[in-house]
């Protein structure tokens, strides 16, 4: 995808929800158990995008997005190979459904049967572990994935939609979701409804623990007041759960560091311990003496010297 490509796919996204959208609000709203294997992105990145108060770039995109984009071709190939019929494959870019124009898709192929004229969609992905994926050859795929391959069908109106997933070089899974045209329609409720409430009317979605949120909070707030106002209920409450938060967290850190250095006492002068750690010897790092620097040469050392923006600092008091 050229960057002039990628820039009328990223103004595409801004109008509506695609599917992977649309399973990150899904996958926010689930329990714990559901999120395994999962994606989880910024919700409130994905908001301020939506309604213009957050421009993403190329250099935005995450390592795992840019690996899956390189690979894609490689993986369809891959899946061609896989199936027991001759196909032909038609790429697509992003599509409306017929019905409910914010609804959006773009997926990886549309596949056609040679022989018996049969359509149905299918999806690469590239993946390093297999954490929420099932036995190959069914259809237990994480959530986010199962969300987004049902939008595709709802939106392309198709019985059947097949993910292929790459492990490694030489690791395919095949995945084959059937529609439940019910729990589609369902979901592309739960899909308006969001756009009505927060992009429509314009309702920042609550702040989620993404570094991305805390980035764009401080950004959309980089000009506060002097003044400290009067806490709520929902602040004191707050407060209470962030300093019990921060208290066991201090402590779980510290029982932490205590496993570790007693396994390192029992690896001893050994590489490691079959199966359960390696402790190795890593290589010299070399640093930059900027003081030394600064001292010896202090003309060196301001002309390259960058300034960065100033953030605001979050300080919890009764810590």
């Amino acid at each position: 995808m050229t960057s002039e490509e990628r820039e009328k796919w990223l103004e595409k996204r801004r109008t509506g929800l695609g599917g992977t959208d649309i399973a990150k609000i899904i996958v926010d709203a689930a329990p714990p158990a559901k999120r395994i294997g999962c994606y989880r992105g910024s919700i409130f990145q994905m908001w301020a995008e939506k309604v213009g108060l957050h421009q993403p770039s190329e250099y935005t995109m995450s390592d795992a997005a840019r690996r899956g984009i390189q690979l894609e071709s490689y993986v369809c190939g891959l899946y061609k190979d896989y199936l027991s019929e001759e196909v032909e494959f038609t790429e697509l870019s992003s599509v409306q459904h017929p019905d409910r124009p914010i609804i959006r898709g773009t997926p990886d192929r549309m596949v056609k049967a040679i022989a018996s004229g049969k359509t149905w969609g299918m999806d690469a992905k590239t993946r390093r572990y297999k954490k929420g994926w099932g036995d190959h050859e069914t259809a237990d795929v994480p959530l986010d994935t199962e969300i987004q391959c049902r939008v595709y069908m709802e939106i392309f109106d198709s019985p059947m939609w097949d993910v292929a997933a790459l492990f490694s070089l030489d690791d395919l899974g095949v995945y084959r979701l059937f529609r439940d045209k019910e729990l589609g329609l369902q979901i592309l409720d739960v899909a308006e409804t969001w756009w009505e409430t927060h992009v429509i009317g314009n309702k920042p979605p609550d702040p989620d623990g993404h570094e991305k949120t805390r980035e764009l909070l401080a950004h959309f707030h980089d000009k506060p007041t002097d003044e400290l106002r009067q806490a709520t209920l929902l602040d004191q409450q707050l407060h209470e759960d962030l300093i019990d938060i921060r208290k066991r967290y201090k402590e779980l850190g510290a029982e932490k560091h205590l496993l570790e250095n007693t396994l390192r006492g029992r690896i001893g002068d050994d590489l490691g311990i079959k199966g359960i750690a390696t402790w190795k010897q890593g290589k010299p790092r070399k640093i930059l003496d900027t003081k030394r620097l600064k001292a010896e040469d202090p003309e060196i050392y301001e002309k390259y010297l960058v300034e960065r923006p100033a953030t605001r600092t979050l300080r919890v008091m009764g810590e």
